[in-house]
């Protein structure tokens, strides 16, 4: 009954929000069911995941007693959607490789938000405006880019413990290596146009065959790493703007925690 009230009373605050909740909550769940009647074990645990996701920014604001405005709201539902729904169950990754860079930007622009706000939030005898300019800016992308690489190390653990793929392969037509090249491993080897590679099992069957050469996740790691970096660095520039002029630049606040 509490969390009906909640809800109600959220409702009445943020009917646009509060809707956009209940619809992608709805759509996860036709999803939840769907998956569990084609007996895919693996994606009705996707679909719980997403619906947990969609009420943690609730739980975040009702346990730590902060607002989380409504414009950071649908980022950040969009983002879930985008990522989970349309992603993983939609195949999206596969269909659009934009996909993933598009929603690395997202995600460093959603925590660099954060990281700024916790300026404030940790401390609330803290004024923003009297921080250095230079501090205001790096400490939120600093913050951005160690969310980006906890993150890579879910995936990394994920992969190795789950026996999952969320470090998606990059087929190479060039490498560089060591391992093959001077006996002394201090030559690096230059290796072009590769044209395939082929796998084979210790009894000599072939497992695989594709054209160029598999990088097993380290490409993929590294340019999440990048574009979430491009994302903290475009929070940067509202940032200042905000900073520089607070009531011109207002609007900034609905991204902004409270």
């Amino acid at each position: 009954m509490k969390i009906v009230q909640y809800f109600k009373k959220l409702y009445q605050k943020e009917k646009a929000t509060t809707t956009l909740f209940f619809v992608m909550q709805g759509v996860a769940f036709v999803c939840l069911v769907f998956e569990l009647f084609s007996g895919n074990l693996k994606e009705v645990g996707l679909c719980l995941l997403t619906m947990f996701l969609f009420a943690l920014p609730y739980f975040i604001s009702s346990v730590f007693r902060v607002k989380i405005p409504s414009g950071l709201l649908v980022i950040v539902f969009v983002f879930i959607f985008a990522a989970e729904i349309l992603g993983e169950l939609g195949n999206f990754y596969q269909l659009f490789p934009i996909w993933d860079i598009i929603l690395h930007v997202v995600s460093g622009f959603v925590a660099a938000s954060v990281g700024f706000s916790l300026l404030t939030l940790l401390n609330k005898k803290l004024d923003p405006k009297k921080f250095s300019l230079a501090f205001a800016l790096i400490m939120p992308l600093c913050f951005a880019l160690a969310v980006g690489v906890v993150w890579e190390m879910v995936e990394y653990g994920s992969d190795v413990i789950l026996q999952t793929d969320m470090q998606k392969d990059t087929r190479l037509t060039e490498i560089r290596t060591v391992s093959l090249g001077s006996s002394q491993g201090d030559k690096v080897l230059k290796i072009r146009n590769i044209a395939q590679t082929k796998i084979y099992a210790s009894d000599g069957r072939e497992l695989a065959g594709f054209d160029g050469y598999l990088d097993v996740g380290l490409y993929d790691t590294m340019s999440d790493l990048f574009v979430g970096l491009v994302g903290a660095v475009i929070f940067g520039v509202v940032e200042y703007l905000y900073l520089s002029d607070p009531k011109k630049y207002s609007r900034v606040r609905q991204i902004l925690i409270s």
